[in-house]
This record gives C-alpha cells, structure tokens and sequence, in this order.
C-alpha cells in the first residue's frame, strides 16, 4: 500500500507494479523515483506534486516549513507576508513568508540580524514558509530530492533554498 496526500487528508491506495519512466517494468520503486503507476491508480485521482510513499512513514503534507534561503536576484526586496511561487520536486505551489528568522552572511554562515524586516539580492536568510495548499516537502538532511526549492516571482527565479525543517500538518478527521 502507499499513500499520496491529496486535499488535505492521506488516501491510501494498493499500489502493486510501478512503471519508472524510459525503464523496464519493475516491482518496485523508491518514493522518489517519477513514476507511471499501472492502472491501481487513475490518472484524475494523481496531480502535480503527489508523492507516493510507504504507510509506515507517508510523505510529510507540511502546515509550514522553515528553509535557508539564497536571494539570487531580486529588483525589490523580500518581507514578511510576500506570497511567491515555490518550485519543488514536481510542486509548484504559493507559499508565504510568514517569519524572516535570521539574516545570514552568504560567506561564513554567520547571523547578521535576528528578525529582518527584509531581505534584497545577494542576501541570505532563514524564514518560515506556509503553503497555501497542501505541499509535500522533507527536510534536506532527511531526503535531498524533497529537501530543495526555488521561489519564483514575477517571472523570474528570484531564491533558491534548502528545508531544514518541516512541521506536518494535522490529517483531516473524516
């Protein structure tokens, strides 16, 4: 069995052969590897950024995360309340900055600031993110390929970041 988090709950589905793509059919696969799921699941019931994992330990449906993030280019600044685009694994969902934790010196690592008002091109910061619609993500250390993201912006990629934590949301009562 796996489960794929969809709409804020985790519904679980028997998953017995996954085809990898450009691969030979095989019997089994890692949660990370993209896949095409022989006919234990529909297509409608799949969409980007579903992560099919084990039900012993499902994918984490994160409430919010707090990531270390690059500023690469930015005309503006980046603040609390700014609401950009993140791009992870196959995800592309809004998520807003909810805290700016620490401003960080890009070279050493160092704390430059505690609780920045802002962040501009070629800083680096640690903040806390909230999605705005269920989002899978893991922690980098954890799982790398769930652990990285870019935050878009007005067309442009303006941040790259690793997660470094997540908190998981509450499943549904249903």
């Amino acid at each position: 069995m796996h489960r794929f988090p969809r709409c804020n709950n985790l519904r679980e589905v028997p998953v017995l052969v996954f085809r990898v793509v450009n691969h030979p059919t095989i019997s089994f696969t890692l949660r990370l590897d993209k896949a095409n799921l022989s006919s234990a699941v529909e297509r409608k019931d799949l969409g980007r950024g579903d992560v099919a994992g084990p039900t012993d330990k499902p994918p984490t449906v994160a409430a919010d995360y707090t990531g270390q993030i690059m500023v690469i280019q930015h005309p503006t600044a980046i603040t609390i309340g700014c609401t950009p685009v993140i791009h992870a694994h196959t995800a592309q969902i809004a998520c807003r900055f909810d805290e700016l934790l620490q401003k960080l010196d890009q070279r050493t690592g160092q704390v430059v600031e505690e609780n920045p008002d802002f962040v501009k091109h070629g800083e680096s910061m640690i903040a806390k993110l909230v999605p705005l619609k269920p989002m899978v993500i893991e922690p980098y250390k954890e799982l790398p390929q769930l652990g990285r993201f870019a935050v878009r912006d007005m067309g442009m990629t303006v941040a790259v970041g690793v997660v470094t934590k997540v908190t998981p949301r509450e499943p549904s009562k249903k």
